[in-house]
């Protein structure tokens, strides 16, 4: 984690945690605050929690779909991966 930020505002980073049930655990039993992705809220989480937005802050996150090199892929696994073009494609000017 870069913490280049924290030092520069001021808070004290004092613990990194791997898991979102984790972290908001932390944040509800009042031992400090976190900044986490929104996929991680839950509807119960929004009762018992405050949520900040804060997105406009952080870049958007780009997502893609991962394979093995050179393998063979299987029919449902290609069949996956032309839904998700036809659904979700996006024109950058060029033919990828």
């Amino acid at each position: 984690m870069d913490t280049r930020l924290f030092e520069r505002c001021g808070p004290k980073l004092t613990l990194e945690a791997g898991g979102w049930e984790v972290i908001k655990r932390y944040v509800s039993l009042g031992q400090g605050i976190s900044i986490v992705t929104d996929v991680c809220i839950t509807e119960d989480d929004r009762t018992k929690l405050k949520v900040i937005p804060i997105g406009r802050y952080f870049p958007k996150r780009s997502y893609g779909i991962v394979t093995r090199n050179g393998k063979f892929l299987s029919a449902p696994s290609q069949r996956f991966i032309e839904i998700m073009n036809q659904c979700f494609v996006v024109d950058r000017g060029n033919s990828e």
